[in-house]
């Protein structure tokens, strides 16, 4: 915001030397407010000349491209099925990507991860299709979480020697990551509410690990007890 200051002077010289300021424009039908609307110079500038046209139009495009992401992607609070939906999406590469990948358009999909959309709501069938096009069940496993339910994706295939120590490295690693974000979290002397959030993802992936090592396991014995049964 543009303000004129009238600034006095100390001697009859300064005064009568001192250059008036100049008046900006105003709106038309209003008092001067102290705010800043371009005058008919600014404008005549810009419109008289090509380059100057498509940069004014390049500016109003812009403006409404940001203003339409920042709807679009409004804050979303943690753990809700519109935060699931936008991890989905953006998975699948985008709005772009996900719409190449399932029945319906940008604009639907925009408005499912929009937390202002209260009853638009993404489709069974196309959280299936988005899901197998990333290979990440998202929306599933965040609606098993709402049920206190922890998914795992259960192994495919014969297991070998290098499937085994896959999987010990797996349940290591994921134990380790928990161990150290629990450390990381009570060297404060306390647990606060991000950093337990933190905490149970990285449990929820060392149970997952230890399920999936589980399942080989019991694969392993029921194979080698049907074998000796025969």
């Amino acid at each position: 915001m543009h303000r004129v200051l009238s600034i006095g002077s100390c001697s009859d010289h300064s005064r009568s030397s001192a250059r008036p300021a100049p008046s900006l424009p105003r709106r038309r039908g209003q008092a001067g407010n102290g705010g800043f609307t371009p005058g008919p110079s600014w404008r005549s500038s810009l419109s008289n000349s090509p380059s100057g046209r498509i940069a004014v139009r390049r500016g109003l495009f812009r403006v409404r491209e940001i203003m339409t992401i920042k709807s679009r992607m409004a804050s979303r609070r943690y753990g809700t099925v519109e935060e699931a939906t936008a991890a989905l999406i953006a998975a699948c590469g985008g709005i772009d990507g996900a719409a190449a990948s399932c029945r319906v358009g940008r604009s639907q999909l925009a408005d499912y991860a929009n937390p202002h959309e209260e009853k638009s709501f993404m489709p069974l069938d196309v959280v299936q299709q988005l899901e197998a096009a990333c290979g990440q069940p998202i929306v599933t496993e965040y609606l098993a979480g709402r049920h206190d339910v922890v998914l795992v994706k259960l192994p495919t295939g014969p297991t070998s020697l290098r499937t085994w120590m896959q999987a010990e490295a797996g349940v290591l690693k994921e134990h380790a990551e928990r161990a150290g974000k629990m450390a990381d979290a009570l060297a404060d002397g306390r647990l606060d509410l991000n950093e337990a959030v933190e905490v149970l993802r990285e449990t929820d992936e060392s149970l997952r690990e230890l399920a999936m090592l589980r399942e080989m396991l019991r694969r392993h014995i029921a194979d080698h007890t049907a074998a000796a049964a025969e």
